[in-house]
């Protein structure tokens, strides 16, 4: 028996639920599983489960996905990990379901492919790699979880991190893109460095091009600016706004206006050509009155946003807002439809001013002769390759706009990794 695992060695499948940064920690699991012999397998003894709970939503998920694999694998062990709450865990040991931690620390060994990645066509590589800088959170908002489920703010050290990048790099896989994440990569501080000396540091030494997989509020036009000296940092700015009232941001406890937020995005829009600004929107909040909601739908509106990730207002327990009375279900059900309505007519918009453009982006999966990839300004785009290979960052001529996804073919390579 192994003494982290609990069981067997044997193989192993990792399924994650939530953020990037829950991608980049099954990323780390997983590399330690390999490291203590496990093999990835689709038929594995050791199903893990990397839990999500920012929503009550998301945690009938985990919890629904984690029995059904209980009932439909009973030979198999079934480990939740990650972000549990207290009741999510109560249910699941119940249900002879084990909840542990593993080690977030390990490098992949040499020639390992995570889980859910491949090598195709004769080239190893992550296309897109999921670096975690840091982890949990200091600011405390009114509805939200993370905090007490990931502790206080900690940061990776810069060597820690680029250590990491290096042996990524000595294993053969040298990412197109890197994707900084964390619960809250703004509050990256560890030695003196902040989170722009970081992003130098790698730039100094690695080529891929970068992207921020979250920001939050309160930024700083002298921050975006900075920033625009970087070369190859990916234009795309996920800034939650969470609300676009001032009242319902304040009895939110974000520290922050909404004229505020309005000026960062205008500083976004002077250093960065068409940056998509991707944001996050809980309606319902309680006490939210009809006001509110109407000025959070102007915003959306006036702001541009090239996607916006919605949620229903969720009580979770230890946080402040779970001892509010919740809005009615008819009045939520009706906020949605027209946030959702607001949100799909503000991203048909931005995306539509790209065709008959050209986008920068990474070559991910191959399927029915065609490329499927992330631009720069993370859009889903679909395109003819030209002798193009996973990994590749290629430079797309865009035809066409179909379901949310661009179209196109390939114009020329802009970078590509050792063939």
């Amino acid at each position: 028996m192994n003494k982290i695992t609990g069981a067997k060695k044997g193989s192993f499948m990792l399924e994650t639920f939530g953020c990037k940064t829950n991608r980049a920690d099954s990323a780390k699991i997983a590399a330690f599983l390999a490291g203590e012999g496990w093999r990835p397998s689709g038929e594995p003894s050791l199903y893990i489960v990397n839990s999500c709970c920012v929503t009550g939503r998301s945690e009938n998920r985990v919890l629904k996905r984690a029995l059904a694999l209980k009932k439909n694998h009973p030979a198999s062990e079934i480990v939740l990990s990650g972000c549990v709450t207290d009741s999510l865990k109560a249910a699941a040991v119940a249900a002879g379901i084990c909840v542990r931690s593993y080690p977030l620390n390990a490098n992949a060994p040499s020639g390992f492919v995570m889980p859910g990645l491949s090598k195709r066509r004769g080239r190893a590589g992550r296309q897109r790699y999921f670096l975690k800088i840091q982890n949990g959170c200091d600011n405390f908002c009114a509805y939200c979880v993370v905090p007490l489920l990931r502790g206080p703010s900690v940061s990776a050290g810069a060597e820690t991190i680029l250590r990491e990048l290096a042996a990524l790099e000595a294993s053969g896989e040298c990412p197109s893109e890197i994707v900084l994440t964390g619960t809250n990569i703004n509050q990256y501080h560890h030695l003196g460095y902040d989170l722009l000396d970081l992003i130098r540091a790698i730039r100094k030494k690695y080529s891929s091009r970068i992207r921020l997989g979250s920001l939050e509020m309160p930024l700083s036009g002298d921050f975006i600016r900075e920033l625009s000296t970087v070369p190859d940092i990916c234009p795309h700015f996920p800034v939650p706004l969470e609300s676009g009232s001032d009242r319902v941001l304040k009895k939110m406890r974000r520290n922050y206006s909404v004229s505020g937020f309005m000026k960062i995005l205008e500083e976004i829009r002077k250093y960065f050509d068409n940056p998509a600004i991707t944001t996050d929107i809980i309606y319902g909040f309680p006490g939210e009155s009809e006001d509110d909601f109407n000025k959070t739908l102007n915003v959306l509106a006036a702001a541009g946003f090239s996607k916006t990730h919605i949620f229903p207002f969720s009580p979770r327990p230890g946080t402040l807002a779970a001892l509010d009375k919740p809005l009615p279900p008819p009045v939520m059900k009706e906020r949605k439809a027209r946030l959702s309505a607001a949100s799909e007519k503000a991203s048909e918009i931005y995306r539509r001013q790209f065709i008959g453009g050209e986008l920068e982006v990474v070559a991910e999966v191959e399927r029915g002769g065609w490329f499927y990839g992330t631009s720069g300004n993370y859009l889903k785009v679909r395109f003819v390759p030209d002798n193009t290979l996973s990994g590749d960052i290629v430079r797309v001529a865009v035809e066409g706009l179909s379901s949310g996804m661009m179209s196109g073919s390939v114009r020329e390579t802009l970078w590509t990794a050792t063939r």
